[in-house]
C-alpha cells in the first residue's frame, strides 16, 4: 500500500522555532492511554515541564472526505497508511525529522500495548521493525530520554507479549532507561505526579527505591551508574 501524508507548514516552524536553545525539561505523551492523564499531568507541572503529545485519530467512516491523522500538540498530519507498526514507523520517522518536539523529550510517557507507541519508539531510535534484531554490530544512538510505561488497561498485554517483548529488546539495545508505572489507574496520576516533582532536582535512578510501583525494566543498573 502506498503511504502518503503532508508534512503542515506549522509543524516546519515548530522544528525552527524548538532549535532555539531552552533549558526547560519536556515531556512527551504518546498515545490515547498517556493523553487521558495529560489534564491532570498539565495542571501538576505548571510551568516546569513543556508537555507535548503525540495522538492518532481514525478517519470519520461516514465523511468521504475525511483521512486518519496523526497529531502532534494541535498540528494535524494526514496520513492514509495501514494502522499496523511498519507502516506507522514509517510514516512517523519522516515526521520525527521535522518535529524535534518528538526526539528531544526528556521524558516519554505511553502504554507499551499501543501500536502508536511501539511505533514511535521504533522510529525514533532508528530501528526497523523487521530487521531490529540483525545488524547488531552498528553504531548505535543511546537513548538519553527516561520511559515511563503506563500499565495497560484490561491486561491487554496478554495477547501482544512478543510485540512488548521486541519494544523492550530494542530499548535495552539502546540503552533506554526504561520504568514501568505498576499501578492502577486509579492512581496513576498520583504516581506521575511523585516522579516529575521528584525529577525536577533528582535522577530517577536516586528515586527508583522511594517509588512504591516503579519498577526498573531497562536501562543502567545502579552500579554502572556513572552521570
Amino acid at each position: 500500500m502506498k503511504i502518503t501524508w503532508r508534512i503542515p507548514y506549522d509543524l516546519l516552524m515548530t522544528n525552527y522555532v524548538h532549535m532555539k536553545k531552552s533549558t526547560q525539561k519536556s515531556i512527551l505523551l504518546v498515545g490515547h492511554h498517556a493523553f487521558e492523564h495529560a489534564e491532570n499531568i498539565q495542571k501538576n507541572i505548571n510551568n516546569r515541564f513543556k508537555l507535548n503529545y503525540l495522538t492518532y485519530k481514525r478517519k470519520d467512516p461516514f465523511d468521504e472526505l475525511s483521512s486518519n491523522k496523526l497529531s502532534i500538540n494541535d498540528i494535524e498530519v494526514d496520513y492514509n497508511g495501514s494502522y499496523d507498526l511498519n507502516n506507522l514507523t514509517l510514516a512517523l520517522s519522516f515526521i520525527i525529522e521535522h518535529d524535534k518536539n518528538l526526539t528531544n523529550s526528556d521524558v516519554i510517557i505511553g502504554d507499551p500495548s499501543e501500536l502508536l507507541f511501539q511505533a514511535f519508539s521504533f522510529a525514533r531510535l532508528k530501528e526497523n521493525p523487521l530487521f531490529f534484531k540483525q545488524n547488531l554490530s552498528r553504531r548505535l544512538k543511546i537513548d538519553k530520554s527516561l520511559n515511563l510505561f503506563i500499565y495497560p488497561m484490561g491486561m491487554v498485554c496478554q495477547d501482544i507479549r512478543k510485540e512488548i517483548s521486541n519494544l523492550i529488546y530494542v530499548l535495552k539495545k539502546h540503552e533506554s532507561k526504561t520504568f514501568l508505572l505498576r499501578k492502577e489507574e486509579k492512581d496513576l496520576d498520583q504516581i506521575l505526579y511523585n516522579i516529575l516533582h521528584e525529577l525536577e532536582t533528582n535522577s530517577i535512578y536516586e528515586i527508583e527505591d522511594k517509588l512504591e510501583g516503579l519498577e526498573h525494566l531497562t536501562g543502567k543498573p545502579k552500579e554502572q551508574i556513572t552521570d
